[in-house]
């Protein structure tokens, strides 16, 4: 289902999974980390809103060592947010 957090987590994967296979500029490789923040809502939402929450959970997984993603869910702020590739078992058992 591409209109789940769990596609959403296996999109951010597959993108850091890419990004860690280095650049090639002239003779070297660059290699480069990716953080990626992911705002989720099962309602309609404001894209401000969301945009904003997308940015926070950016900022949340750049300071939880860079090269992962963090998803929080809008709908609701009583759960905890989502940060990989750790959070994977949690995701999946908590909102299945």
């Amino acid at each position: 289902d591409m209109g789940s957090p769990a596609a959403a987590e296996v999109i951010a994967r597959k993108l850091i999974e890419a990004m860690g296979k280095g650049i090639a500029v002239e003779a070297s490789t660059l290699q480069v980390t990716t953080s990626i923040g992911i705002a989720y809502s099962v309602h309609p939402a404001v894209a401000k809103k969301l945009m904003a929450i997308a940015d926070a959970a950016l900022y949340m997984a750049k300071n939880s060592g860079r090269n992962t993603w963090h998803m929080l869910l809008a709908d609701d702020a009583a759960k905890p947010p989502q940060v990989g590739p750790q959070a994977t078992a949690t995701f999946g058992e908590d909102n299945a």
